[in-house]
């Protein structure tokens, strides 16, 4: 069949690139019905919705590549997605088109105990992965974040794992990937490019095109199958919590800086207060009342090793730190009931976080996550408490949700390898069904990226699409020659611009 030109208006050709997709997944794994493209055209960020003509689920690589040499031979957009509980825009068709619901593809295909990898599609769940890989005394890096995120996609996309000063973010644990590139060809990056040594723990072969894809948002292709490195499961872990009523955040930073340097912990976090109050609970009237226990500010590690004594020379290293710092332990009682609030906690931390329960408040959380370094942590978290002053002090916010203003912005803090930099995370709060609150949560949120920017803070994970406000539309045009060549690369890549149009503030028409 001839290519189409490239026209931006697909409507009229929707039915026979239904009627095509439905010949490669079956009748009841495609729709164009609108009660559920409408499910696709949202989640909880600012950005606008936008409904996909087509919803595809294929359930393997070959079915994949069909639907992708369909989609450019007609000119349609396409935009994955695996797990999608995206929170920040990733996964909204910009241009329509298909979206590749690629759910079903959820298969472990090996756990390799001697190698310490795991090869599996993009679906894969951590809360499935985490107890399939425990069942060999091994465990993958866990996100802050929910069990329902996808390994491989959270990987990719350079997700903040709860050991991340220990072992990495997430391209760190990458063996190697497969995509399907936008003319239906298959790639293989890493030591997978030479068949037979797939296992390798290299970069390369030669230039490690890899870095390519991290991050990129699904602009290059659709990654249909990954090996990650996975880790040994500690045989005794502790959690401690050093707390502090200080305000200022600078000793925070020092402290771990310290804690990082000595290289002695597992994990290591800082959550503000109310922050960790609703993290440990699961409805608020129980949030409100443990928050008098925990101090405004504290820093959360946990310890591990291959037996007892190990794990207790290094409880005594953390509380060495502790006393030369001012700070004092929380009462282990407090932990204790923290601990059965959430369950095991050590192993809650890797495996069965709850979906994030902060979205209690108002319906929503917005998230600004960013990476910047230590010493810049606690004057960032300053402006942007005087910008969310500026913008919601003065709202009738007790119309929107009677439980917290947002104008008390949250923390969370989170070192990176040996404190070199930091991933900062600061929230707000904003009702949907709101106008005034949406419209007033929109100019917060471009003003504090923009100070985050302003301040040498840097977004390695650029969400946004052409248009909205998010980080990768105001971050994209500050790159100068790298802006430059990321175009480039992607009209030499993907030149109908079918993959995922719009994304890193790319444009959202033809190449």
């Amino acid at each position: 069949m001839a290519v189409r030109p490239y026209d931006s208006t697909v409507e009229d050709t929707v039915g026979e690139v239904l009627e095509l997709v439905k010949g490669v997944v079956g009748e009841d794994w495609v729709t164009d019905d609108p009660a559920i493209t409408i499910g696709y055209s949202k989640d909880n960020s600012f950005e606008a919705a936008k409904k996909p003509h087509i919803v595809a689920l294929p359930e393997n690589t070959e079915q994949v590549q069909e639907i992708v040499r369909i989609a450019g031979r007609y000119g349609m957009a396409v935009q994955p997605a695996s797990a999608a509980i995206n929170c920040a825009g990733g996964c909204i068709p910009q241009r329509g088109g298909i979206l590749l619901d690629l759910r079903r593809m959820d298969k472990i295909l090996e756990i390799d105990e001697e190698n310490m990898t795991i090869t599996m599609q993009p679906a894969v769940r951590f809360g499935v992965a985490q107890n399939m890989l425990r069942k060999q005394g091994l465990y993958a890096v866990n996100p802050s974040g929910p069990h329902t995120a996808g390994v491989a996609t959270n990987h990719m996309d350079k997700g903040i794992g709860m050991p991340a000063n220990k072992f990495g973010v997430g391209p760190d644990h990458i063996v190697s990937m497969t995509f399907v590139m936008p003319d239906g060809e298959i790639l293989k990056t890493g030591s997978s490019a030479l068949p037979g040594a797939e296992k390798v723990c290299v970069e390369g072969p030669g230039p490690d095109i890899s870095g390519l894809f991290h991050s990129s948002m699904g602009i290059f292709g659709v990654m249909v199958e990954m090996i990650t490195q996975v880790y040994e499961w500690p045989n005794v872990e502790v959690l401690k919590v050093a707390q502090f009523e200080s305000e200022d955040l600078n000793r925070v930073s020092d402290f771990f800086y310290e804690v990082t340097r000595e290289d002695f912990v597992n994990e290591c976090s800082h959550l503000q207060d109310s922050y960790f109050s609703w993290f440990a609970t699961e409805d608020d009237e129980v949030g409100a009342g443990i928050v008098e226990y925990i101090p405004r500010n504290n820093a959360i590690v946990i310890m591990g090793g291959e037996n007892e004594e190990e794990v207790h020379l290094k409880e005594e290293q953390f509380l060495r730190l502790v006393e030369r710092n001012g700070f004092e332990l929380m009462d282990d009682s407090i932990v204790d009931m923290l601990s059965d609030m959430i369950g095991d906690i050590c192993y809650e931390c890797k495996v069965l976080q709850s979906t994030m329960r902060v979205t209690r408040f108002f319906g929503s959380f917005q998230v600004v996550w960013f990476n910047t370094s230590l010493d810049r942590v606690s004057d960032l978290h300053k402006k942007y408490q005087r910008l969310a002053d500026k913008h919601f002090k003065d709202a009738d916010w007790r119309k929107w949700q009677d439980t917290y203003p947002p104008q008390e912005v949250t923390v969370y803090t989170q070192p990176l390898e040996f404190g070199r930099s930091v991933m900062l995370e600061l929230d707000f709060f904003i009702s949907f069904d709101d106008s005034e609150s949406v419209k007033r949560g929109l100019a917060f949120g471009y003003d504090a990226i923009n100070m985050v920017l302003d301040d040498g803070g840097f977004f390695d994970r650029p969400y946004g699409g052409s248009g909205s406000f998010n980080f990768g539309t105001l971050q994209t045009p500050r790159l100068g020659t790298y802006s430059e060549l990321l175009g480039e690369l992607k009209a030499d890549i993907d030149p109908r611009n079918i993959m995922a149009p719009g994304r890193l503030n790319l444009p959202v028409e033809g190449a």
